[in-house]
């Protein structure tokens, strides 16, 4: 009875920043992509929407404090953005969740990554595999020759906005 989809969008924002800027880099063209996603669901009269959770999330540079605020004025941001696109009875399901550093992502795509050697891999996912206090490990992996890579080629598929749509049959 109950059913669950998501979607995960690319939306970046500036530094420090929390508005959605549609201008910045492919924003455009990933809110469009997801808002076709919900106007597909809107379409169903099959289901109903219990609730659409929008979660932000950041990479581990800065303090995991900063990150959890960033991370919730984005999603709070995103869904004040969708809001404007989506019926009015709809509004009230849109839930912000916030998800401050995205380690376990960090993880998968460290241990997939092909340029890091297998030995640094073990290394930085021995690093964290205790994320009792995030800033640390941030600190740890800062000293690693690899962290200039980390930061360019990873740490940028870490902040992203994820759609998680709740729905039931009718």
């Amino acid at each position: 009875r109950n059913v669950y989809d998501n979607t995960k969008a690319f939306i970046d924002f500036q530094q420090g920043r929390s508005d959605v800027d549609t201008s910045l880099r492919d924003n455009s063209s990933e809110l469009k992509r997801v808002l076709r996603c919900i106007e597909d669901v809107m379409a169903r009269d099959d289901l109903v929407l219990d609730s659409l959770v929008i979660v932000a999330s950041c990479s581990p540079e800065g303090s995991y404090s900063s990150n959890r605020r960033l991370s919730a004025a984005r999603s709070e941001s995103v869904r004040n953005y969708i809001g404007e696109f989506v019926p009015q009875e709809w509004r009230d399901s849109l839930k912000a969740s916030e998800l401050p550093e995205n380690w376990e992502q960090f993880r998968k795509l460290v241990a997939n990554d092909t340029v890091i050697k297998p030995s640094v891999k073990e290394k930085i996912l021995k690093i964290t595999s205790d994320l009792s206090l995030p800033d640390a490990v941030e600190r740890k992996l800062s000293s690693l020759s690899e962290y200039r890579y980390m930061r360019e080629k990873i740490y940028p598929k870490l902040r992203s906005v994820s759609f998680d749509f709740h729905l039931h049959r009718v």
